[in-house]
């Protein structure tokens, strides 16, 4: 939903930054849609935009929740946090620098 709507980075970035604070359950719905908003640029009210979401969510949300789930085994994703940049895995908190090191290399990290 976050991608289609061109908000997935900030939405991304704050569910990473919560989720290993332990600040997020990311099985609670209404968390996920509070987070869903808080990132997006809010040209709904939140009324607006939790039905827009629970519609999508509901309805087209599933295929493209399947479609990733498929692509992500296609492309061996298995653990958190993983970055694929380039057709190289890099997998777990620790590695995070080394991502960050290969995005600079091919300058393609925003600071």
């Amino acid at each position: 939903y976050a991608d289609k709507h061109q908000f997935f980075h900030a939405f991304a970035s704050r569910t990473f930054e919560l989720f290993f604070k332990r600040q997020l359950n990311i099985e609670n719905m209404d968390e996920i849609i509070k987070l869903l908003y808080e990132t997006s640029r809010k040209d709904k009210t939140f009324d607006e935009f939790s039905q827009d979401f629970q519609n999508y969510f509901n309805s087209q949300g599933q295929q493209d929740y399947l479609n990733a789930q498929k692509e992500a085994e296609q492309d061996h994703v298995f653990d958190v946090p993983m970055f694929i940049i380039r057709d190289e895995l890099f997998w777990g908190h620790d590695r995070i620098s080394w991502a960050k090191n290969k995005l600079d290399s091919l300058k393609l990290r925003n600071n």
